[in-house]
This record gives C-alpha cells, structure tokens and sequence, in this order.
C-alpha cells in the first residue's frame, strides 16, 4: 500500500510543477476531481490512523497519531476518527465518504444527525445524503441541523435543552494581538432573551449614530446625549454607553454596536445595584431617569423611590429588562 501512496504523492508534485502551463480547461477539470482527491486523502489517513492505534492499544481511537501527523487539531483528528467508526451504521454515506463524493466533515453531519435521531432515518433519508454531496460544509451544516429538529422526537428535544442548559457558560481570554475574547453556549430560551436585548440596545445605537449625523453640531457643542431628540422625549433609554461613535461623521458596524450594547446593558445593570433603590412592580422608569441612573447621575430632586429603580434592576422600557416583558423567567 505504501508504494501506492507514494506513487499517488510523485503524480501530484509532477501535476503541481505543470499547473502554470496547463489550460484554463485542465485546471477546470482538475477542480472538479480535488473534492474526490481530498476526501479520499481524509479517510485513508482516519482509517490508518484507527488501525494502528487497535492494534497498539492507544486507547484514543488514533485521534492523537492522526493529529500528529495530519496536522490536524486533536478535536478535528477526534471528530474524523469518531466518524470513521459511526459511518458503518449509516452505509450509503460510507459508501460516498469512500468514493470521494462526501466530505469527512459533511460525513461527521451525518453522523451527528444519527446520534440524535438514529442510523436508520439518515440512511433511510436519501436527500439528506444527497446534500451531504452537493453543498459546501457551512451550508450543510445548517441544513442538518433543520434535519435534526424535523426528526427528533419531543423527549429528544426536552433532553437537549436539558444539557444546553447545564451547559450554559461565558468565557473570557486575552487575545495575542492584546484584544479580550469572549465565547459563551446558552440553551435556546436564555439565548433568544439575550439577543433580544442586545439587538434592542443596538437599535437604539444605530439611531444615535443617526441623530449624530443628523445634527453634527450637537456634538460641537459639547451635547452627546443619546437621550435627546428633537421632540424632547427620550430616544436612547440608557444613551450610548461604552464605545459610542466619538463624531459626528463616524459610523458603527452592525457588530460594533452589538459590542457596545453588551457594554452598555453591563453598565446599566451594575449602576442599577449600586443605587440600592427598592421598586414597586409593575412600575416602569422613565427613560430619562434611567439614563441617569446608567451614567451613576442622582436622581432630579423630589422623584418618587418608586420610579428610581426599575423592577428587578432595569425595566423594558430601558431595554434592558431581567427577562421579556421586564421580567425574568429564569
């Protein structure tokens, strides 16, 4: 076998050093065969790697052997020889892993999708493999997780937001270029509540950067409240918080004020405990007063102690509520 793929690696130096002479047609049709090549290339390493590490005893499935000499992550090399093993119970996608027409990585979808359904509708579902032929990974990835929620029975379903919920975590790490990273997994009901209001306080940055542009002068003059408007009512509930477009000519991206918003909705929430106010439910804060109470401002003489501090910290009206509605449903 060895000569084999050592005869296989010669043609593909020669092919290489004749790639600036060849034909816009030969690269073409050369193309079309680099998928075949690839996935086959990815499973005859998964497959020498398994074997080896059986009959050595390695006790990782040859995840670390084909990491080391694939130059593969370890996750990676793990995903592909977990692959390897699952995709005996689905045939029709071994069988495209095999000639070429299916990637390790699609493969590893298909695998996925049996865990959470079973062998039997993935090899029974010939257009799921079928896609898993046809589309690049990132556009498969989100067809098999259509696939998924189509064929998961309701306790499956029950299960799986058990475990994301358990999972649930933020993560913080320093960047090599001096940035801060942040990663974080939550289960799909504390997901949508924090994109809500993320994408909420984002809306609401995107129409200062609006004002901003609208009026530079407010910005000469030393006025960069978000919360003031033509109208006199507030358009910005907590301002623009942390990051906040610093002239009159600049312009967030729809990720940068993203960013802010986390910061901002931060801010708010620690200013909100450091008030120390109690509320009545049901009571919400004015706008104005909330942003005041964000930026650490004492509240105008005389308001209410009702009106301080919004139910359970921030009230929806902020933009920034415990939970949908202004309430927090754990």
């Amino acid at each position: 076998m060895f000569s084999h793929v050592e005869q296989a690696l010669g043609h593909l130096t020669s092919a290489l050093d004749a790639v600036d002479a060849a034909s816009s047609d030969q690269l073409r049709r050369t193309l079309a065969l680099s998928k075949q090549l690839r996935s086959r290339v990815e499973l005859l390493e998964t497959k020498a790697a398994a074997l080896v590490a059986r009959r050595e005893d390695h006790g990782d499935g040859g995840a670390g052997l084909l990491s080391e000499h694939s130059g593969l992550s370890r996750s990676d090399a793990a995903r592909n020889v977990r692959t390897g093993a699952e995709l005996a119970s689905i045939p029709d996608a071994d069988e495209g892993v095999a000639a070429g027409q299916i990637s390790l990585t699609n493969a590893a979808r298909l695998a996925r999708a049996a865990r959470k359904t079973s062998p039997g509708a993935v090899q029974h579902d010939p257009g799921l493999i079928g896609l898993a032929k046809t589309l690049p990974a990132d556009e498969f990835a989100h067809a098999a997780r259509r696939w998924e929620a189509q064929h998961q029975h309701g306790d499956d379903l029950a299960a799986q937001h058990r475990r994301n919920r358990r999972n649930r975590h933020v993560r913080f790490w320093n960047g090599e270029d001096g940035s801060v990273q942040m990663r974080g997994s939550f289960d799909s009901e504390t997901g949508a509540r924090i994109q809500q209001r993320l994408r909420r306080q984002a809306e609401l940055h995107r129409q200062a950067d609006r004002r901003r542009a609208q009026h530079p002068n407010r910005i000469a003059g030393g006025d960069n409240n978000d919360n003031d408007n033509d109208n006199g009512n507030s358009g910005s509930s907590i301002g623009s918080g942390g990051g906040a477009a610093g002239s009159a000519t600049e312009q967030r991206t729809t990720d940068q004020r993203m960013a802010d918003a986390l910061d901002t909705l931060l801010a708010a929430g620690t200013a909100a405990q450091s008030a120390g106010t109690t509320a009545q439910p049901g009571v919400r804060t004015p706008p104005a007063q909330t942003a005041r109470l964000a930026a650490g401002q004492a509240p105008p003489p005389g308001t209410p102690q009702s009106v301080r501090t919004p139910p359970g910290g921030w009230s929806e009206s902020s933009g920034v509520g415990p939970g949908v509605g202004g309430r927090d449903r754990g």
